[in-house]
């Protein structure tokens, strides 16, 4: 019908932007934004219409904002808000290793092997209810996926330019202490720099 049905948690952006190095105490300025909201939501966007441009049959829609969705309360089972895929944001207590994963919920979770009563529709069973995968295929007898939550871990940082941080990133996992590695390449290039003006000064005053 209109797709996978989506929401993001009102604090999502709140709550991962603080992780991207560009809105650290060093560089943000308060008046001087590098990084804002609406940049991450863009890109959480332009990602699902990458899947959808690529795919015959799987497309999004975005409830964010709407009257059921204005403050989705999160709960699998009970929140009024339709979402299929909530997107919201983790501490990395639970699978620190990962930088976002995803918790699905068959409908089995939600209705017994004689069906339901949900938000005043009633649905049968989920085994005789037909089902479509993204190939298109129909088919009944399987277990769907009723609601998924995507959770973005908060313990790591993020970066919108994914080319730029990832070797960063294989380095970091393969042992190399990349900070320290980014702070001497930095200090090498400075002391060149200052060796440069010390030499252009002293040319300059006939030293």
């Amino acid at each position: 019908g209109g797709g996978i049905a989506w929401a993001m948690q009102p604090d999502f952006c709140d709550n991962l932007i603080r992780r991207f190095p560009e809105q650290t105490s060093v560089f943000y300025l308060g008046w001087l934004s590098w990084v804002s909201c609406a940049d991450i939501v863009d890109a959480v966007q332009r990602g699902m219409q990458t899947w959808s441009d690529n795919s015959k049959v799987v497309s999004f829609t975005d409830l964010t904002g709407t009257a059921a969705c204005s403050a989705p309360s999160g709960s699998v089972l009970d929140d009024p808000c339709p979402w299929e895929m909530l997107i919201k944001t983790t501490d990395g207590s639970e699978h620190e290793e990962l930088a976002a994963y995803v918790i699905p919920y068959r409908a089995s979770h939600f209705f017994n092997a004689s069906g339901g009563e949900y938000y005043g529709t009633w649905y049968p069973a989920w085994q005789h209810v037909p089902v479509r995968s993204p190939a298109g295929v129909s088919t009944t007898g399987a277990d769907p996926f009723r609601r998924s939550e995507l959770y973005f871990n908060t313990h790591i940082c993020w970066y919108l330019d994914a080319t730029f941080c990832y070797e960063f990133q294989r380095w970091a996992n393969s042992g190399v202490d990349v900070q320290t590695l980014v702070q001497c390449t930095l200090l090498a290039i400075f002391g060149a720099a200052a060796a440069r003006l010390l030499w252009v000064c002293s040319r300059a005053a006939g030293i």
